[in-house]
């Protein structure tokens, strides 16, 4: 699964929730505190800057990867319209 986390210091907010890398040293709550197993195996990823979040996202190449139809198709069927206009991203 690909989440794509943007806004205003999306990178910071989206490290906030996962937690530290090490899932031993996150606080309790956090994704990786409660779903990772080491340093390795810790749940998630999340890009560390904007500059390699721009990059993570090219190579995950998300405009041609087909499960982006779906997902949108799904989104536009199955959400009321004022929580995907209030969901937006910013410019």
């Amino acid at each position: 699964m690909v989440l794509v986390y943007e806004g205003v210091n999306a990178v910071e907010e989206i490290r906030n929730i996962l937690g530290p890398t090490n899932p031993e040293k996150a606080p309790a709550g956090t994704i990786r505190r409660e779903f990772g197993t080491n340093i390795r195996v810790n749940a998630a990823h999340a890009s560390d800057s904007p500059e390699n979040a721009v990059r993570e996202m090219d190579i995950l190449e998300l405009e041609v990867n087909p499960l982006v139809t779906l997902l949108k198709d799904y989104i536009s069927t199955s959400l009321p319209p004022t929580v995907i206009a209030s969901h937006q991203p910013t410019p």
